[in-house]
């Protein structure tokens, strides 16, 4: 009888026991699939064939490798190592199926990566931090705007928080796992590889030893000293760095064999400002405040986003009081803070100063002013904190036998599983307009053959030569991509030195061009009279005006200009296209 009672009792220990035991593969595959769900639910109609064209994005059918791919021409190496990728990539299959696989590549790995690090949570805690870490207004409005290559850093960032957590980065084998970790970060390049290294150095310097309590590793080891000697933090923090300085030397390299400029008046256009009613700060914790008011996701910003300010606000409490007083992924809660002041500093008048002063003293601080992209480590902060507030949300607060009476106490905890469920969903809820190919604005276009026949003119021809851009503005909006405005895309479609504007105009600023050769010929483009001499003493063999927007050098309609190219022949054309031949 006695052995009979001792079984009852502890029974349900035995339960509970089960129920911590390591996750099944379903359990352990289901944030992965939901992730990949949630790119099919963001792309939508944007996976039929045909290039996604947003703003940055810009993908073609097979871009040449040219100096300019490895970043040894025109303006700061901004797409190197990702245009290289993509044009690697693009040799083995379509380039628009490479494109699609990668933005969906974003949603899975964020979502996973996320999840991974709840390794101790319950299968639906772990699935609703994936789901606010991969469906936010900071993916929206970089997916909108166009910047792959940041969001595919910004989807390895746990991943690469979770190597240098191990405790084990100072050694080979744990440099090797960080190295594998920033793999997506390498990819994405200059900034992708800066918002991560915000978050891998001091997780590195912070991290408890392996074999320390509240450890992965105490769970095989025995357990070890806590707290780490001076000594061993520097060499975590000199190893983690020696990893992200390898990482990066596909744009270190020619950042510094080369003279970058970068335009002082892009520190004004690029600060966060306000996309909803709660001012910049506001907004920023909300982890929106994109600089671009035309990439803030539809039904975004308005009385509905309250709703996503009270999530954000849960979710930072959530990672305050269940992760940060817990000793949980070091490093992260600074990084965060750090983030958050960054992306605060263009916002005032003596920051935008501190900001110049920094870019003269070397270009390449330049990757601060666009400061909303530091939001990503409060990103992860605030999608790991919602996981931990529906874990004890839906956590049993009874014991096994009362929530069996079917009592009150069980319709409590019935009552936390729903709000479970609720902040599981939240994110997908509250920001509808990610979904569908981003409520319309992702939408397959094709490259029109007359362009295509005109790249393949151009590279073609046997006389040597540089090509000029017109209209003398950085984006288009060809009636082929919809009307919806893209980086000029010649650059990547010629193998030929290419001279554009590449200065973007955001509202009233005008920023001067990157390349030096275009901030040279900029003021003849830009003044009146006839351009043919001009061009041909700069090298220029060939002129392409693409109409799509208004722009100097094509007498303010975006049409030819002919009468500024006297002598110069037409050699293709095409809807909206024309295509001149210096003499030389």
């Amino acid at each position: 009888m006695g052995t009979v009672i001792r079984r009852a009792v502890t029974a349900p220990a035995a339960v509970r026991r089960a129920g911590t035991a390591g996750p099944g593969l379903a359990a352990r595959a289901a944030p992965a699939l939901a992730g990949l769900a949630l790119g099919l639910l963001a792309l939508g109609p944007g996976l039929r064939r045909g290039f996604l064209l947003s703003y940055d994005m810009v993908a073609v059918p097979r871009q040449p490798f040219t100096p300019a791919l490895a970043g040894l021409a025109g303006g700061p190496p901004r797409a190197v190592p990702s245009d290289a990728v993509l044009a690697v990539a693009s040799r083995v299959l379509p380039a628009d199926l490479v494109q699609k696989l990668l933005l969906l590549s974003i949603f899975t790995l964020a979502c996973s990566g996320a999840a991974a690090l709840l390794a101790r949570e319950p299968w639906f805690a772990r699935l609703a931090a994936g789901v606010f870490y991969a469906w936010n207004p900071f993916v929206a409005e970089r997916l909108i705007i166009g910047q792959w290559a940041l969001l595919l850093g910004y989807a390895g960032l746990p991943w690469a928080l979770r190597a240098a957590a191990t405790g084990t980065v100072a050694s080979w084998r744990g440099a090797g796992r960080l190295g594998v970790a920033l793999l997506p970060a390498i990819v994405g390049g200059f900034a992708a590889m800066t918002v991560t290294a915000l978050v891998v150095l001091p997780a590195a310097v912070l991290a408890r030893p392996p074999g320390a309590p509240g450890t992965a590793a105490a769970r095989t080891t025995s357990p070890g000293i806590a707290v780490r000697r001076p000594g061993e933090r520097v060499r975590a923090g000199l190893a983690a760095f020696g990893v992200l300085t390898v990482g990066s030397l596909p744009w270190l390299i020619p950042s510094l064999a080369r003279a970058v400029y970068a335009d002082p008046a892009g520190i004004t256009a690029f600060a966060a400002r306000a996309d909803t009613a709660f001012g910049t700060l506001g907004s920023l914790v909300m982890l929106g405040g994109m600089w671009n008011a035309q990439a803030v996701p539809a039904g975004y910003g308005g009385w509905w986003s309250v709703l996503w300010l009270a999530l954000a606000l849960a979710a930072a409490a959530g990672y305050v009081v269940f992760g940060l007083r817990r000793h949980r992924w070091p490093g992260l809660g600074a990084a965060a803070v750090v983030g958050v002041v960054i992306a605060s500093v263009g916002v005032t008048a003596p920051g935008r100063d501190l900001l110049r002063s920094l870019s003269g003293f070397w270009p390449g601080f330049a990757v601060l002013r666009d400061g909303q992209q530091f939001i990503a480590p409060l990103a992860l902060a605030e999608a790991l904190g919602a996981g931990l507030l529906v874990s004890w949300a839906a956590r049993p607060r009874t014991s096994p036998a009362a929530r069996e009476d079917g009592g009150p106490w069980a319709r409590a905890d019935r009552a936390g599983l729903a709000i479970a469920v609720a902040l599981l969903l939240a994110p997908v809820l509250l920001l509808p307009g990610l979904a569908w190919g981003a409520a319309g604005r992702l939408s397959p276009a094709w490259y029109p053959s007359s362009w295509l026949n005109a790249a393949r003119l151009i590279d073609g021809s046997r006389p040597a030569g540089k090509v000029l851009l017109l209209p003398w503005t950085a984006y288009r909006r060809p009636a082929w991509n919809g009307g919806r405005a893209i980086l000029d895309p010649w650059p990547r479609l010629l193998s030929r030195p290419v001279i554009w504007n590449d200065g973007p105009q955001v509202g009233a600023v005008q920023m001067l061009p990157d390349d030096p050769d275009a901030r040279r010929l900029g003021p003849v483009v830009t003044a009146p009279g006839p351009l043919t001499a001009a061009l041909a003493a700069a090298g220029v063999r060939f002129v392409i005006v693409d109409s799509g927007a208004p722009g100097p050098g094509t007498g303010g309609t975006g049409g030819p200009g002919a009468a500024r190219l006297p002598g110069c022949t037409v050699v293709a054309s095409g809807p909206g296209l024309v295509v001149y031949r210096v003499p030389a």
